[in-house]
């Protein structure tokens, strides 16, 4: 963060001030949000990537973990859900063991049949 963006910030949190607000908000629907973006494919990486914030804050303000700055909720609700059909599987499987048993499974004489997904 920049001296001038940082300038900014304090501004802004001495407006809110005067006027009787505060500089943080409840992280109610910035949760909803990343509960949102999840149930359409993105990852905690890719969000907080789009966002521009820390692990510990989306964490924080997906739990619903105390309050978070009022910068921080507008950066997360403009997060965008991924595009349909380009959503990644959340689940890695290492191959090493698949491997291994079917490696033992052709060698006690069973036939190893492979098909590929068409699609």
């Amino acid at each position: 963060m920049n001296t001038s963006t940082s300038a900014a910030r304090r501004k802004l949190t001495r407006y809110h001030r005067a006027k009787g607000g505060s500089a943080t908000t409840p992280p109610d629907r910035a949760a909803a949000h990343i509960a949102h973006l999840r149930q359409h494919g993105m990852i905690d990486r890719d969000i907080r990537t789009a966002a521009h914030i820390a692990e510990p804050t989306l964490y924080r303000a997906a739990r619903r973990q105390g309050a978070i700055s009022r910068d921080t909720e507008q950066r997360i609700l403009a997060v965008q859900p991924a595009t349909p059909g380009r959503a990644r599987s959340l689940a890695t499987i290492p191959p090493h063991s698949t491997r291994r048993r079917l490696q033992a499974l052709v060698h006690a004489g069973w036939k190893l049949i492979i098909r590929r997904n068409q699609g």
